[in-house]
């Protein structure tokens, strides 16, 4: 699903479009603007999003074949909710 379709969603609940278009935006730009800022994020019955550093590592040039070291960096970590988990059992 893209936001395009989420926001399609929202209005075929009721919602207009270019209230569904700003809440959906709204909500990535807090989402994203808390992640860059470290802190985590939990959404009961949804998921918990944590921030985590991830260690220097080699990796390989798969075009060339030449061994690359990936520096470290962070990256998030998506946690889902057990009713989901579940779910996709």
């Amino acid at each position: 699903m893209t936001k395009a379709d989420l926001v399609e969603k929202l209005v075929g609940r009721g919602m207009a479009r270019s209230t569904a278009m700003e809440a959906v935006e709204g909500v990535v730009t807090v989402l994203a603007d808390t992640l860059a800022a470290g802190e985590t994020i939990s959404l009961r019955g949804l998921a918990t999003f944590k921030v985590r550093n991830a260690k220097q590592k080699l990796a390989r040039n798969i075009c060339k074949g030449e061994p690359v070291i990936i520096p470290p960096h962070q990256t998030v970590k998506l946690i889902l909710c057990k009713k989901i988990k579940d779910a996709l059992k």
